[in-house]
């Protein structure tokens, strides 16, 4: 199971993980979060973090998120400096296009690149939908369908 948390307090963004880079290990972050409205929206937070357990490293990392009528395009991207054996260090990505018919459904094509799902495929792929009800979202997540076995990730999240 992974666990995340966050928060944005205007410009500051502060994060931590739990089996998210590795399993058995935790990370925090720190970064600057900074957005732009209009007709497109845009949101960027750099971050430096650090992770600790199994896996001990540096990890400099990127977050944005854009948004045009009912798309949006969103990512997180990082690199994990491994501090014990840099051969292991690795890049890290999830990205996300979806498509939001109804203010409560969300839908679309996901992408991850990571070091936990254990099969023959760098990128890992699929599909997926979300549903939101007041500040409650549930997502659905599945991976590689046709390509190898599929893996399901169901992401449960709250915004206060």
């Amino acid at each position: 199971m992974t666990a995340l948390g966050w928060a944005d307090v205007r410009w500051l963004h502060v994060e931590g993980r739990y089996n998210y880079e590795a399993l058995h290990t935790g990370s925090v972050f720190l970064g600057m979060r900074a957005a732009w409205s209009s007709l497109v929206r845009l949101k960027i937070t750099p971050m430096l973090g650090g992770t600790f357990g199994d896996l001990v490293g540096l990890v400099p990392a990127l977050r944005f998120s854009l948004g045009w009528w009912k798309l949006d395009l969103s990512s997180e991207s990082e690199f994990v400096v491994d501090l014990h054996d840099a051969s292991r260090s690795f890049f890290y990505d999830w990205t996300e296009l979806g498509f939001s018919p109804l203010g409560w459904l969300r839908v679309g094509a996901v992408m991850e690149r990571d070091q936990i799902i254990q099969n023959s495929l760098l990128v890992q792929r699929g599909l997926f939908a979300g549903v939101s009800l007041h500040f409650v979202s549930l997502t659905l997540y599945e991976f590689n369908i046709g390509w190898a076995s599929p893996t399901f990730v169901l992401a449960a999240s709250a915004t206060f």
